[in-house]
């Protein structure tokens, strides 16, 4: 990722000066794809690409809890907080969940 000073010389040479991507790459020493992708980017702003949650009727009665504690996670160190086996075993242990950790993963992801 370049620094937005670099990109935005990328978009002044490409837009106001009108030079060709190869002279851009030549002269900013980047590659003509990453010269490419930033020339034509139009708006930086745009929101991330939205993944639809699945439905998954097994987890339902605990996904609240699962919820809160990922919460919780997010107020502690990098390394306290659940793993995708933990966010699995403590559901399982402590509330008597029996659905698989396929499940997890998948939504996790």
């Amino acid at each position: 990722m370049l620094k937005m000073t670099h990109v935005e010389f990328i978009k002044d040479l490409y837009e106001n000066e009108k030079k060709s991507l190869r002279t851009i790459a030549k002269q900013t020493g980047h590659s003509v794809t990453t010269v490419q992708k930033y020339a034509y980017q139009a708006d930086w702003n745009q929101p991330e690409k939205f993944k639809p949650q699945r439905e998954f009727p097994v987890m339902q009665e605990y996904t609240p809890t699962v919820d809160k504690w990922l919460e919780q996670d997010e107020r502690e160190p990098l390394k306290q907080r659940h793993t995708i086996m933990r966010v699995y075993h403590r559901p399982r242990d402590e509330c008597g969940y029996t659905g698989c950790k396929n499940i997890y993963r998948q939504n996790a992801a």
